[in-house]
């Protein structure tokens, strides 16, 4: 494998090699970073010349993973932000990169940390050597995406796929528990209503057209987040079985993105599907109550039952 600078090897772990990372465009060794760890994503802008960077892979989540949390630039503990940083890369016997550590020394107090850690599941991983910082012009784009939140009942969920059946003609993609193990499975409606009323479901896409799904797609939670916030689908989760003051409640979430980022653009999904989601949150405003907020919709029952006047006495 064709290291981009020296390297050199690491004696904590086998088969470890350590390169320092350079800014491409100004040969600059100080960067502050931005990072999401428990997605193994990260940004970085050199402090010499204020180009931006995605460490890594980041460039193929980022974006779908930085509408819901915007990460802070991170701070050493002796309040400097800029570091000097590398990466750590443990190689399998086929050359290729298993995992890759970023690790940060404190531009002040020379303080090292290692930032994330990011386990590699695919083949032809030269680039994540070669090419560790990839050029962004502009790291922190916002596209229209939705995430909603009900305090519902299964009838209700189930009252959505049917709407969406019925007014819209989509189609359907479940995950089911069968044999011990999670499948996928294109459900028509019915079939569909009884996998939501009994939650013997994962969660639901729904969709325009028939849906192709590759097992290297949906493998991973941060893959599978990309999926479907970059296609034409509302995502619909299985309950969350909420325990309170007021006993037990379902909280589902349901999702859908109108734009996606790409080569540093928002672009717009098709027309018929930006007018069919707007259509579905008319028919939510009309069918639950977003007493809790603009992006909650409540079964009006469950919601009284659980949080009384909370919400509604500062309407009155």
């Amino acid at each position: 494998m064709t290291l981009a600078r020296p390297a050199l090897v690491s004696p904590s772990r086998p088969s470890g090699i350590t390169q320092s990372l350079r800014c491409p465009a100004c040969d600059g060794d100080a960067f502050e970073l931005r990072v999401l760890p428990d997605d193994g994503v990260a940004a970085a802008r050199c402090t010499a010349c204020q180009q931006h960077f995605l460490v890594l892979d980041s460039e193929d989540h980022w974006f779908d993973l930085i509408q819901a949390t915007s990460p802070r630039v991170r701070r050493c503990p002796c309040k400097a932000g800029t570091f000097s940083v590398s990466c750590r890369y443990v190689v399998r016997d086929d050359g290729e990169v298993r995992s890759v550590d970023l690790l940060s020394a404190c531009t002040a107090c020379a303080k090292t940390r290692r930032q994330m850690s990011v386990d590699i599941d695919y083949g032809d991983t030269g680039d994540l050597v070669t090419r560790p910082l990839r050029a962004c012009k502009s790291p922190d784009l916002r596209y229209d995406l939705r995430q909603f939140t009900l305090y519902a009942l299964p009838s209700d969920i189930a009252a959505i796929v049917d709407y969406l059946a019925r007014a819209h003609g989509w189609n359907f993609v479940c995950w089911r528990r069968e044999e011990g193990q999670w499948v996928r499975r294109a459900l028509p409606p019915d079939p569909l209503r009884e996998a939501i009323l009994t939650g013997a479901y994962l969660h639901v896409y729904a969709s325009p057209t028939p849906l192709s799904i590759h097992d290297d797609e949906v493998d991973t939670a941060r893959q599978e987040a990309t999926f479907w916030k970059r296609r034409e689908i509302i995502r619909i989760s299985s309950p969350y079985h909420i325990r309170g003051e007021q006993g037990q409640a379902l909280l589902y979430y349901l999702a859908f993105a109108n734009e996606f980022v790409d080569d540093d653009a928002v672009v717009p999904k098709s027309a018929s599907f930006r007018a069919s989601t707007q259509a579905l949150v008319q028919w939510l405003g009309e069918h639950f109550v977003s007493w809790r907020g603009k992006s909650c919709f409540d079964n009006a029952a469950e919601h009284g039952r659980l949080f009384g006047d909370r919400f509604t006495r500062k309407r009155r």
